[in-house]
C-alpha cells in the first residue's frame, strides 16, 4: 500500500496550511466537500471535481478532470484527461491553492478480524493475512469503478493474472471458502467437483423460447456491429464461414435468428463440426464485447478532445492574437491592430460574434465530423489495437 502526504496551503488571504495523509488508490481534489482533498468553497473558482491522483503500482499520476481554470504541475499547465507521473516534491497549483506531493510505501497490515492460528498451522497466518488484505483492496477498487463493463474487465484481468500463477490444492480450498463466505455458486473447478448439468426436462418450452430470444439478440448485435464498421471504418468486405460438408457458405453477418439456430443445432453435423461452429460464435461474442469497450473509450476521447477543439474555436485569446496580426487601413497608412488596443478589442468582439454565429448555423453533422469523429475513432481503434496485440502475444 502507498501512503500519500499532501501539504496544502492557500496562498491568498486568509492564508492557511494543512497536511493530509491518505492511503487510497484514487484521490479526488476539488471544492466538493466529499472529495478526499476539498479545497475552496462555493465562491471559489476551483471546479467541483478539479483533478485526481491515481495509483499505478508504486507510483501516482495526476489527471486534470477538464477543470475550467486548469491545473499546473511544477509551473507547467497540464492537459485535461492525460496522466502526468508524480514524484516526491512535485508542486501542484490549483487556482489559489498550492499542493506539495510526496508518497511512501507502507506495509500491508494484517486484518484485525483474522483469528490467530496456533501451531502447527501458524506458518499460514502471514500469507493468509496478506491475501485477505490484497483481496480487500481489489474489492474496494471494484466498488469504486463506475464502468458498466467492470465485471468483464475484472474477469479479463484476473484470468490473465492466473495464467502466470502456479495453482494447486490450496487454490481449490481457497475457492471453496470464498464460495461459502459470499454465497456464490462460482468456484474454481477441482478434480472432485460434481457438475450435474441443467435439468430442462420440465421446462423445455421456456428453454426453447430463451434460446430464440438470445439468438435474435446475438444476430442483431453482430449486424449492428457491421453497420458501425461500414459507416465509421469503411469496411466493404463480406465475411463468411464455409463448411466443407455442405459446400455452402454461411455468414452470421446476413442470416436470420432462425437460420443461425439451424446452423448451430443441425443434428447431421459431426461433433467436431459442431465445436467449430460454437468456436466461431464465441469469437464473434468476444469481438462484440471488445466493440462495447472500444465504444466507451471512443466516447471518452471524443468528449474530451472534441469539446476542447470546439471551445478553442471561440477562444478570445486565439481570436485576439489573429486580429492583432491583421492590418487596418488609415488613409495611406496600414497599421496592425495590435498597435491599436481599443480598435483591436472591438474587432475581436466582432470576430467572436461572427464565429459564434457561424457555429450556430453550422450543420450538426458537420460539427460531429470536424470535431468529434476523429478523436472518437482514435480512442476506439486504440482499444482494438491493444486487444489484437494481446491476443497475438498470448498465441
Amino acid at each position: 500500500m502507498m501512503r500519500v502526504r499532501l501539504k496544502v496551503r492557500k496562498e491568498t488571504p486568509p492564508s492557511w496550511e494543512r497536511v493530509s495523509d491518505i492511503e487510497k488508490d484514487l484521490i479526488l481534489i476539488g471544492r466538493d466537500p466529499k472529495n478526499e482533498i476539498p479545497v475552496g468553497d462555493t465562491d471559489s473558482v476551483v471546479s467541483r471535481q478539479h483533478a485526481k491522483l491515481v495509483r499505478h503500482g508504486n507510483s501516482y499520476s495526476i489527471i486534470d478532470l477538464g477543470s475550467r481554470n486548469g491545473t499546473i504541475l511544477n509551473g507547467d499547465k497540464i492537459k485535461p484527461s492525460i496522466e502526468y507521473p508524480l514524484k516526491n516534491g512535485d508542486l501542484i497549483n490549483i487556482c489559489e491553492f498550492a499542493i506539495e506531493f510526496s508518497a511512501e510505501q507502507t506495509a500491508i497490515k494484517p486484518e484485525e478480524n483474522i483469528p490467530k492460528i496456533s501451531e502447527p498451522l501458524g506458518f499460514f497466518a502471514k500469507e493468509s493475512s496478506n491475501f485477505v488484505a490484497a483481496l480487500n483492496q481489489l474489492c474496494q477498487a471494484f466498488e469504486r469503478e463506475e464502468s458498466p463493463y467492470k465485471e468483464e474487465l475484472l474477469r479479463e484481468v484476473i484470468s490473465g493474472s492466473l495464467e502466470k500463477a502456479t495453482l494447486n490444492k490450496a487454490a481449490e480450498i481457497i475457492s471453496q471458502i470464498l464460495q461459502f463466505q459470499t454465497g456464490s455458486t462460482v468456484s474454481l473447478p477441482g478434480p472432485e467437483q460434481d457438475d450435474q448439468g441443467l435439468d430442462i426436462s420440465q421446462s423445455y418450452d421456456r428453454v426453447e423460447l430463451a434460446i430464440a430470444v438470445m439468438l435474435d439478440f446475438f444476430v442483431k448485435m453482430v449486424q449492428a456491429l457491421d453497420q458501425f464498421e461500414l459507416q465509421f471504418l469503411d469496411r466493404t468486405t463480406i465475411r463468411s464461414t464455409r463448411h466443407s460438408k455442405s459446400g455452402q457458405s454461411f455468414s452470421i453477418h446476413n442470416c436470420t435468428p432462425k437460420e443461425l439456430g439451424k446452423h448451430l443445432f443441425n443434428p447431421e453435423i459431426s461433433s467436431h463440426e459442431a465445436q467449430d461452429r460454437l468456436d466461431s460464435i464465441q469469437a464473434n461474442a468476444n469481438q462484440l464485447m471488445m466493440h462495447q469497450l472500444s465504444l466507451l473509450d471512443g466516447y471518452k476521447a471524443c468528449v474530451s478532445e472534441g469539446t476542447q477543439q470546439l471551445v478553442q474555436r471561440l477562444s478570445p485569446q486565439k481570436v485576439q492574437q489573429e486580429v492583432g496580426e491583421k492590418t487596418l487601413k488609415l488613409g495611406p497608412l496600414r497599421v496592425r491592430y495590435r498597435l491599436l488596443p481599443l480598435l483591436s478589442a472591438l474587432q475581436t468582439v466582432k470576430e467572436l460574434r461572427r464565429a459564434h454565429q457561424e457555429l450556430m448555423q453550422e450543420d450538426p453533422a458537420t460539427i460531429e465530423k470536424n470535431y468529434f469523429r476523429k478523436p472518437f475513432m482514435r480512442g476506439y481503434e486504440n482499444r482494438t489495437k491493444k486487444a489484437r496485440s494481446k491476443n497475438l502475444s498470448s498465441e
